[in-house]
């Protein structure tokens, strides 16, 4: 006898199926092509993982906090940069466009464009963008620009201005190879470019900045010893600071001299400013400078240096030139004449100072390269004629001449 209802026992529940394992999903096809391994990935198939990016470094709050509160109301440099420029803009339309790269990039390649003249042009192209069917097709983006602005120079080289360089300054190098072979030099004698500082004499004039970029895009930021004409005017105080900034373990490179222009028509001791219809004098400075020599040499009484520092350096860049006067006055061309004699000035200088101040190296060496800065029109690259190469040591002894090195 069993359970009740045992006779009629209920049969037991179906055992379920197991559920059915997925198939798995493809492995996209191999391709050499990156567009087909983007399809592949882009149709429902999990893309893979992207790497990920390194966190940029924080900023430190301590520095800003106690800038801050010991100077309240300074300011981001950017920032600062930002607002001079939008308080300079002519109206809304104009901010909007300077804000951009463009502005920057069309100011800086379009052979010197003046700010109206940017901003027409960067105007049409807003509007020729827009309409790209009805944008010149056979031309590349800077013939066009040049053909809508109606811009009459040649993109590659001021040819005068060149020729006029070569036959003036023979042995003159662009400034871009200027400093590879600075820097290919150096480095065989054994400069890393990453413990070299770079400091520079040059004139205080804004057309002198483009060697010191080339440099500076080497060996990273610039120690500016220059005042008016070029001369070394921060002196010894000025190398020594410097030399306190050599990187643990290098060593310091120092290009100085003066400067002279060359216009579009191949006129030595000028130079086409940005903005300005005409060319004007280049170097200024040493334009003014042979002026006195010229009178003082012709009778006139020499000018005493003057109380206060209100032009204090002009009056050193006239009596160091002075000291070259009968050389000007024999001279076939002065104003190729002048800024040769002022580096000879600026040579001897130089040389004082690094006598007086080498040990301040703590072993590292000092290279000198010292010449002529040629300045010429937008579109053409400055020149610069190098009268001097030298390594010196921490004592200011001569280690080697690289001179031939600039050939």
């Amino acid at each position: 006898m069993g359970l009740c209802n045992s006779a009629n026992p209920e049969p037991p529940a179906p055992t379920p199926a197991p559920a059915p394992t997925p198939a798995p999903a493809p492995v996209p096809a191999v391709s050499e092509d990156p567009a087909a391994v983007e399809l592949v990935y882009g149709n429902g198939a999990e893309a893979e993982p992207e790497p990920k990016a390194e966190p940029e470094p924080a900023v430190s709050s301590t520095v800003e906090t106690t800038v801050a509160s010991a100077f309240p109301g300074a300011i981001k440099s950017g920032d600062l940069a930002d607002k001079i420029q939008a308080a300079l803009l002519y109206d809304e339309t104009s901010a909007e466009l300077w804000s951009s790269w463009s502005h920057t990039y069309l100011r800086d390649r379009f052979l010197g464009l003046g700010n109206d003249e940017c901003l027409y042009l960067l105007r049409f192209l807003t509007a020729a963008f827009k309409h790209k069917e009805n944008f010149p097709k056979q031309c590349t983006f800077w013939r066009t620009c040049l053909l809508i602005y109606n811009l009459k120079f040649d993109l590659s080289s001021n040819q005068k201005a060149e020729e006029k360089v070569a036959t003036a300054f023979p042995g003159a190098l662009k400034s871009g190879d200027l400093a590879d072979k600075i820097q290919a030099a150096l480095a065989g004698a054994g400069y890393a470019d990453e413990t070299t500082i770079v400091a520079t004499s040059l004139c205080c004039d804004e057309v002198n900045r483009e060697l010191e970029h080339k440099l500076t895009a080497k060996y990273t930021d610039n120690f500016s010893m220059g005042g008016l004409a070029g001369f070394p005017f921060c002196g010894v105080t000025s190398f020594g600071a410097m030399a306190h900034h050599i990187p643990d373990g290098g060593n310091c490179l120092i290009v100085y001299g003066p400067h002279v222009g060359v216009d579009a028509d191949g006129v030595v001791g000028k130079v086409n400013r940005r903005g300005r219809a005409t060319s004007g004098a280049c170097c200024g400075s040493a334009t003014a400078a042979a002026g006195y020599v010229k009178s003082v040499m012709a009778g006139a009484e020499k000018a005493g240096f003057p109380d206060d520092f209100l032009d204090a350096q002009q009056a050193w860049v006239g009596s160091e030139l002075l000291k070259h006067g009968e050389r000007l006055e024999a001279a076939e061309d002065l104003a190729v004449e002048v800024p040769l004699a002022l580096f000879d000035c600026q040579n001897e200088v130089m040389h004082k100072i690094v006598a007086a101040a080498s040990k301040e190296t703590h072993g590292g060496k000092i290279a000198l390269v010292g010449g002529v800065q040629i300045n010429t029109p937008d579109g053409t690259s400055d020149y610069f004629l190098p009268k001097v190469f030298e390594i010196m040591d921490t004592d200011g002894n001569l280690v080697d001449d690289l001179i031939a090195s600039l050939a």
